[in-house]
């Protein structure tokens, strides 16, 4: 598979991660969970994702693909539907 940034810039991938945070309005998926905010949330959600840890990995060009890039972000959707209940608001920005 062809890396990611092509010929090696962040360019591209920078702008992807913005255009995905910019869907989230409320910030809920911007920083790492806790359990102050989310109690047992360690014990329900194996691999713990964010828009933070996913900004670290781009500068330190830990994804190879577009794929594994879309995986991350789409971790992050998972484990908001599975640990949140189906009618609160992280749950519904996560769909």
């Amino acid at each position: 598979p062809q890396p990611p940034a092509g010929s090696g810039g962040l360019a591209p991938l920078h702008d992807l991660l913005r255009a995905l945070v910019a869907q989230d309005a409320s910030g809920y998926f911007l920083e790492p969970v806790t359990e102050d905010v989310a109690p047992g949330y360690f014990r329900v959600i194996e691999r713990p994702m964010c828009f933070a840890e996913m900004r670290r990995r781009v500068e330190a060009r830990e994804y190879r693909t577009w794929r594994e890039l879309a995986a991350d972000f789409e971790l992050i959707c998972t484990n908001a539907t599975t640990y949140n209940q189906k009618r609160s608001r992280v749950h519904k920005a996560a769909q």
